[in-house]
């Protein structure tokens, strides 16, 4: 099988984070999706194997990229989280075992997605991480779900090739864009959440977004069940006490 190729890279620019590196095809999907406009192409050739089949043909092309690399060749070893363009036939993510095709290959699409925007409540904010990044915020103690107040709730259009890429559009349609009129926050920025129905919560951070361990939402509705259960036991006592009080000046 002879075919053109070309390798495709992380790029350290535009993955600034390095989020993706290295990483496997079940945590790319788990993050939204692979994203290539991440990558850059590092380096492109014809490619002769022997191989008479596609899966074959990209094994001859990971030990050529690891065993025998070209001269001229810039990148780094092939390896996990790295994408192998074959002419006519596709993208191809390198994963732990074996390549995975790229559904999409970068082509946008409609995406048509409700979504609901979180923003904090600068009442309730006692530590002050309005606006703070993801890495700030891990530093006074993590997420705190139960600051944020729900400012809209609805449906969001538009063409994108991966979630991120939809995030990007929701971003800054409610910054420059016209936001609908039931909306009932500030301009998108950092420390805000963005949930995407069917991928889960997102965190904006100064770089762009960062998916939410759902644990992490979790626990703050068990924390805030919690304090209403509290609240519900207190009131209890103090209706119970009444009673006796009421009791007592009956019986005088």
């Amino acid at each position: 099988m002879d075919a053109k190729i070309k390798i495709l890279q992380l790029s350290r620019e535009k993955d600034k984070e390095r989020k993706f590196l290295f990483m496997d095809w079940e945590y790319v999907e788990k993050e939204g999706g692979i994203d290539l406009s991440l990558y850059d192409t590092v380096y492109e050739m014809d490619f002769s194997s022997k191989s008479d089949n596609v899966n074959g043909f990209l094994e001859d092309v990971f030990r050529k990229f690891n065993v025998s690399r070209p001269s001229d060749f810039k990148g780094h070893s092939l390896s996990v989280s790295d994408v192998i363009y074959v002419e006519g036939s596709g993208y191809y993510f390198c994963d732990s075992y074996g390549f995975v095709k790229c559904k999409d290959e970068n082509k946008k699409k409609e995406m048509k997605l409700k979504i609901k925007v979180f923003q904090i409540d600068p009442d309730r904010d006692k530590k002050r991480v309005s606006y703070a990044r993801w890495s700030v915020l891990q530093k006074v103690g993590g997420l705190d779900f139960s600051i944020y107040d729900e400012v809209y709730s609805g449906e969001f259009s538009c063409e994108a090739d991966s979630v991120m890429g939809f995030l990007e559009s929701v971003f800054e349609e409610f910054n420059v864009g016209k936001r609908p009129e039931d909306y009932n926050g500030h301009s998108l920025s950092v420390s805000d959440i963005v949930y995407v129905d069917g991928h889960g919560y997102f965190y904006c951070d100064s770089r762009g977004f960062l998916k939410i361990d759902k644990r992490d939402i979790l626990s703050e509705a068990a924390k805030q069940l919690q304090d209403i259960r509290n609240d519900i036991v207190a009131i209890s006592e103090k209706l119970n006490s009444l009673r006796k009080a009421e009791k007592t000046i009956s019986n005088l």
